[in-house]
């Protein structure tokens, strides 16, 4: 289960969006010089990683129509490779707090750029235990 968001704009407009971020922080991008989006084996999704708080943070990003949807996979210490997914590894407030510090660091920042649009929704999945 992750953690998703949809935007009321298309995918090209998201990656545009996650570029002009990436300029302005490359620290957000774990220092990354330039940002590929890669297929994930998952299928119609692409993989971007942002790094903050010490944490590497697994995203994924796909069109949905003409909309687009980001979604929070899972985070890991810089240090260990220890990966906890959202919505599964973590407790109410830790996962609670893990959403809040992505939305602070990332969400927010894209819907700054993107401003005359808005985020259609936030679909935060059922922790599962």
């Amino acid at each position: 289960m992750f953690c998703y968001w949809e935007f009321n704009f298309s995918l090209d407009s998201l990656m545009t969006s996650l570029e002009t971020l990436q300029n302005e922080n490359p620290k957000l991008f774990c220092g990354v010089d330039t940002l590929s989006f890669e297929r994930d084996p998952t299928g119609p999704w692409y993989e971007v990683q942002f790094c903050y708080d010490n944490k590497i943070v697994k995203t994924l990003i796909r069109a949905y129509g003409k909309q687009a949807t980001l979604a929070l996979v899972s985070l890991s210490n810089k240090d260990d490779s220890n990966i906890k997914l959202i919505n599964r590894d973590f407790g109410f407030w830790a996962n609670r707090s893990a959403i809040q510090a992505f939305e602070n660091n990332v969400v927010h920042a894209l819907h700054k750029d993107q401003s005359s649009h808005r985020v259609l929704s936030v679909i935060v999945s059922k922790i599962q235990r």
